[in-house]
């Protein structure tokens, strides 16, 4: 029988004695627990080892994190981290030497973790685990923390102005801005006002059980959707609740569009919404085939939304009415899984779908002008500069097509195959991040060089800038500042010129 069994078997034998056992007994117990538990942390430290050498890299780190969390030793390290942050700092090490009482490998699964979270480029993470180890003696970790640490502090590519970390493990899902507040939703459920120009917390609030998409801001309201099937609707200068709307049937995954005095949103059951921007009132509702994923776009008395039911929808933004479906109906054209905002552009709208292809309908009517080919599924909105649709999210490629017969017109691949976020456009300039990745590329539509290879013309990033964490979300520009938030939950705020951040309105 493995040790590991073993402890399993004595571990449920005590269980079912403690009734009527003695200090002694209860004393044996929670020896043979405290075992059992750092004999599995062992196993899935030896288990990322593993799948370190075979290149595994991601599946190694789970590992060193499931060694870190099932070991005895970690709440302790919790109550030690906690006593030395509020500044008792006897008691901290009092604690931080029980630590090694309960599982002499923690150190190792601390050290064992950050090395790879480090290999990752997510540098401030590996500071983290890093700090940890070495407050419990480990001086290779304290020396490797301080170099992490000393690289986070030099002067990056573009200016930082501030940065601001939201803790409580909250991973942002997405941002908004108004002229001077930063807003974000995280998957927590939370929502964090931040001052635009200093970073300084305004408030916060727990609201749904999950939110995975960004909100809105209109009418000095916040708005988004939850796991909870609700809208949500906040008082922007205080996060006080204005209303809620609790109709929707499943999940609302993106927050709304806004037009007037309605926002428009859909649910994965399969509907868009039409509701006051005033009190939450239903005003109509449009159902489809299939859920809806993302957010619609609203332009000049009309919506704009696609469906997983293998359709894009142009709706009467006041009535709910259809105006014109694509393909339309009867149609021998078969579209796929349409998951993400369109993009308007003149008398034009343009779109990705779940085959790999970009489509460039007429606005008005919804006939097909040309469809070009993207390579890979198409989850984001496109962006669309000058004569040029620009395609990214749910690829690992970055693809530029003439927006007038949809001919490529070049590409760039992400080196690690990471799928990318969304677009961003600041003037002439597109930003572009990635899963897995701590980067933001910056290209010059207007300037950026080119070079020929094998036939095909590759563009260069004319910048990166690394953030030292894995970016979470397409960042935001507002005006000469890009707000940029990481998987650790910090956002920052990077000048793209040289003076401070200044109020102004979000693109």
């Amino acid at each position: 029988m493995q040790k590991s069994t073993l402890y399993l078997v004595l571990l449920v034998s005590l269980a079912l004695g403690l009734a009527g056992c003695g200090d002694a007994f209860r004393q044996r117990a929670e020896v043979i627990r405290r075992n059992y538990q750092s004999t599995v942390a062992e196993r899935y430290i030896a288990e990322g080892d593993r799948l370190l050498k075979e290149g595994q890299v991601e599946s190694a780190v789970l590992a060193y994190r499931k060694a870190v969390d099932v070991s005895p030793a970690a709440a302790i390290m919790s109550q030690a981290e906690r006593l030395a942050q509020e500044g008792q700092a006897q008691e901290a090490e009092g604690e931080y030497n029980k630590v090694l009482q309960a599982d002499r490998a923690y150190d190792l699964a601390l050290h064992k973790l950050a090395d790879a979270y480090a290999g990752q480029g997510r540098r401030r993470m590996a500071v983290v685990y890093y700090r940890q180890a070495a407050r419990l003696g480990d001086a290779d970790a304290a020396q490797a923390g301080a170099r992490l640490a000393d690289q986070l502090k030099a002067p990056s590519l573009l200016p930082l102005w501030w940065q601001r970390t939201l803790g409580g493990d909250n991973v942002p899902a997405g941002l908004a801005a108004s002229r001077s507040m930063l807003f974000v939703t995280t998957n927590r459920g939370q929502v964090f006002a931040l001052d635009l120009q200093t970073g300084l917390a305004l408030w916060q609030g727990q609201i749904a059980k999950s939110i995975t998409g960004a909100p809105a801001v209109a009418g000095g309201l916040v708005l988004f959707g939850g796991d909870d099937n609700v809208l949500h609707a906040l008082q922007a200068s205080g996060g006080k609740p204005a209303w809620k709307f609790e109709e929707a049937k499943a999940q609302i995954f993106a927050g709304p569009a806004v037009g007037d005095d309605t926002a428009y949103f859909g649910s994965a059951d399969g509907n868009l919404y039409a509701v006051s921007l005033q009190n939450g009132n239903l005003k109509w509702k449009y159902a489809t085939g299939g859920p809806l994923h993302a957010s619609p776009v609203v332009r000049e008395g009309t919506v704009y939304f696609g469906s997983v039911d293998k359709h894009l929808y142009a709706v009467d933004a006041r009535k709910g009415t259809l105006r014109w479906q694509f393909p339309p109906e009867g149609a021998e054209e078969m579209l796929d899984a349409v998951e993400y905002t369109p993009a308007l552009a003149g008398e034009r709208i343009y779109f990705g779908a779940n085959n790999g292809r970009i489509y460039a309908l007429n606005r008005a009517n919804g006939r097909l002008i040309w469809v070009a080919s993207a390579g890979e599924a198409e989850y984001g909105r496109l962006a669309v500069f000058k004569e040029t649709v620009l395609s990214s999210s749910g690829s690992t490629k970055l693809v530029a097509v003439n927006a007038f017969n949809g001919q490529e017109r070049w590409s760039w691949k992400h080196e690690a195959e990471s799928f990318l976020k969304e677009p961003v456009l600041f003037e002439s300039t597109l930003l572009l991040t990635a899963d897995r990745d701590s980067r933001v590329f910056a290209f010059d539509l207007s300037k950026s060089p080119v070079r020929s290879e094998n036939g095909q013309l590759l563009a260069i990033p004319y910048w990166k800038l690394d953030t030292g964490e894995w970016v979470a979300v397409a960042p935001l520009v507002v005006e000469n500042t890009v707000y940029v938030a990481t998987s650790d939950g910090t956002i920052l705020a990077y000048s793209l010129v040289r003076e401070p951040p200044g109020p102004g309105s979000a693109f």
